[in-house]
């Protein structure tokens, strides 16, 4: 594959790098030309007989593809909810429970999906032999972090507001307009993968439950909100991920 197959690939292909010269594999003697992709294939056992080979994919753009596509199709699922509305009327039945419970799915997964590619990317941009130094909350010592370490034990709101200001050189995101958006959608998302009984009742349509609040006409988009967090870290980077450039939305 050259470096033109680049333009036309699917945006989820996470190619690494370019040849810069002729290279030999030591391991097939195949000579690979100046130009070629240089990836990373996984390789899966199917079956105990059948293995599969792909290159591995982006999960980032996979996590926010999911994200925006779910929710667009959960949108126009109440778009149509809406169209029933009878004049005059302040409440409109939903008709298809099952139609309705799918759309109040896809929306779930929306905001659980952008999160999570906000997660991944922040793990993948810390760099391998990068350590994370900071001063314990009670002052009495300083602690240190491997990127291993750091992936597992530091949140991502830190990861977002210290660490990776400090590997790319940028300013903390904290007191942006972004930042505020980036802590709605970690609450929302908290909510939902850690519910409490009031978070999954209703009593009206003043109340604060997850159902008020994903029903919502005006919720923003979560993949639209992690794209862009993701975008302030990107403008710090000295090239900008293929996947990120190429994202279809």
């Amino acid at each position: 594959m050259s470096k033109n197959y680049l333009d036309t690939a699917d945006f989820r292909y996470q190619a690494l790098t370019t040849l810069a010269k002729d290279w030999t594999s030591p391991y097939t003697g195949i000579l690979h030309k100046k130009g070629a992709i240089v990836e990373f294939s996984a390789i899966t056992k199917y079956t105990s007989k059948q293995l599969i080979s792909f290159p591995i994919p982006n999960a980032s753009a996979m996590y926010l593809k999911l994200s925006f596509q779910l929710f667009k199709e959960s949108q126009e699922g109440l778009d149509k909810v809406e169209a029933k509305k009878k004049e005059g009327e302040e409440v409109t039945h939903v008709g298809d429970i099952t139609d309705f419970y799918d759309l109040l799915e896809k929306r779930l997964a929306s905001i659980i999906f952008a999160y999570t590619a906000l997660e991944v990317f922040a793990n993948q941009t810390i760099p391998d032999k990068y350590v994370y130094e900071k001063i314990r909350e009670d002052d009495r010592c300083k602690e240190t972090y491997t990127k291993e370490q750091a992936e597992r034990w530091v949140s991502l709101d830190e990861k977002l507001s210290d660490l990776l200001p400090n590997v790319l050189s940028l300013k903390t995101p904290k007191g942006k307009r972004i930042w505020d958006k980036y802590k709605k959608l970690k609450k929302l998302r908290d909510r939902l993968i850690h519910p409490k009984s009031k978070d999954l009742h209703s009593t009206g349509k003043d109340d604060a439950s997850i159902w008020n609040i994903i029903s919502a006409k005006n919720l923003d988009n979560p993949a639209l909100i992690a794209k862009e967090v993701i975008s302030y870290f990107v403008d710090g980077l000295a090239e900008k991920p293929r996947w990120f450039t190429k994202l279809p939305f």
